[in-house]
């Protein structure tokens, strides 16, 4: 069935109502509005295929949700995701894995900013005001880890199972239509009830990462207490070292842990792909070089006259040996594929467990393994400033915008 001729599902997706509608505190909710024009037309929204109208009302219910002056537990889009009968024939596509990631990832952002459920933590251990930026930075990526534990890989089982193109499966096998079609609304049942759940126990959710995190990044309640004594002015924020974001140039030297390379995480996937997609590790390794991550490039060969454990192992440089001017066709037998599983070992060596790095490598999959933003080799962010990179969050940090980013040309079915 499909909605009267005088609605379309944009229009009922978008709404905005001309009613203003004021609560005891007299601010607007026009939320109300949209989930009694919902639910009005309820049994008219159909999500049987991945172009039906019920998929565009979600995604401009995704795009406009912090239009809405209610908090996230009782906008739109959770109401409609909490309210989805089970027995609903649900056939969706690339693009509700893109608006699926879009409202995971927003969705926590905003509770985050609105609650300060992290900040708020961090505030108390350190006894006073944690530095703003870096508590907003830490805040972020929090989110990010709380989403990647359930979230993320539901979209990378779906996305696998559609066969869409940046994640992983095996082009050999196809899964049957019938049974895809049979599989599909009981995973879209389970995200849409762990996105609400998630949402719903917000709290417990992020201070229970919060929790992790300190332990696995080894913040100690003492060494917080320290970074905060030691950020005396502004001045001090700022920094040119490797450990320096490359944008708002907080020093993350003291903490260890909170930035992340975009191009690093780009070649780590790459690798460990062995190179199957749109590989571009030949360029990344002369500019990896041209930063000092890599010596220049070198092949190993055996020395005729000694073992492989001789301490008189010889090199030649593979670039120009004339004899490698026709590079073979097999990646296993070109020297740069040596020196990327070279300088994976040197640089990830005795690193540990880096779980900034992890989830942005999560998220990096979720993208179909591509960036939203444009990021240079060796550039290291903050989560503030990678999550304005690619879109997530505009520069203001402003709650009441239209929020969408690019969508790769992966999910345009």
């Amino acid at each position: 069935m499909s909605f009267p001729f005088y609605y379309t599902a944009a229009e009922i997706g978008s709404y905005r109502s001309p009613v203003t509608i004021f609560t005891a505190t007299g601010k607007k909710r026009p939320a109300d509005m949209k989930i009694k024009m919902l639910r009005l037309f309820e049994d008219c929204i159909d999500m049987s295929e991945p172009e039906s109208d019920g998929w565009t009302i979600i995604a401009d219910l995704v795009s406009a949700f912090n239009l809405e002056d209610v908090p996230q537990i009782s906008n739109s889009i959770t109401w409609f995701l909490r309210t989805l009968k089970p027995q609903s024939m649900v056939a969706f596509g690339p693009k509700t894995l893109w608006h699926g990631l879009q409202h995971a990832v927003r969705a926590f952002i905003d509770m985050e900013q609105k609650g300060m459920i992290v900040r708020k933590r961090l505030n108390s251990i350190v006894g006073d005001k944690f530095p703003v930026s870096y508590g907003i930075s830490i805040a972020y990526w929090i989110a990010l880890v709380a989403i990647s534990k359930s979230l993320m890989p539901m979209l990378l089982i779906a996305g696998s199972m559609m066969h869409v193109e940046g994640y992983d499966y095996d082009p050999e096998s196809q899964i049957d239509p019938t049974v895809l079609a049979k599989q599909l609304p009981y995973l879209y049942e389970a995200w849409g009830k762990a996105l609400t759940e998630s949402i719903e126990t917000m709290d417990e959710v992020l201070n229970s990462e919060f929790d992790a995190t300190l332990e696995e990044t080894g913040w100690s309640d003492d060494l917080l207490r320290d970074f905060k004594a030691k950020i005396d002015t502004p001045e001090k924020l700022k920094s040119q070292s490797q450990q320096g974001c490359s944008v708002c140039l907080d020093d993350y030297s003291l903490l260890g842990h909170g930035l992340v390379e975009p191009r690093w995480v780009t070649f780590l996937e790459c690798v460990g792909s062995r190179h199957k997609r749109d590989c571009s590790c030949q360029e990344l390794l002369d500019q990896y070089k041209a930063i000092g991550y890599l010596q220049p490039s070198s092949t190993h060969v055996r020395n005729n006259t000694n073992d492989s454990d001789s301490e008189d192992e010889v090199f030649h440089d593979a670039e120009s040996d004339p004899t490698d001017s026709k590079k073979s066709n097999n990646p296993d037998e070109n020297s740069w594929v040596v020196d990327c599983e070279r300088l994976l070992r040197e640089v990830e060596n005795g690193k540990g467990k880096r779980p900034f790095q992890e989830v942005t490598a999560h998220l990096y999959r979720c993208h179909a393994r591509v960036w939203l933003g444009s990021y240079q080799t060796g550039e290291m962010l903050c989560a503030s400033c990678f999550l304005q990179g690619e879109g997530y969050i505009d520069k203001e940090s402003k709650e009441d915008w239209d929020l969408s980013s690019s969508m790769p040309a992966s999910f345009v079915s």
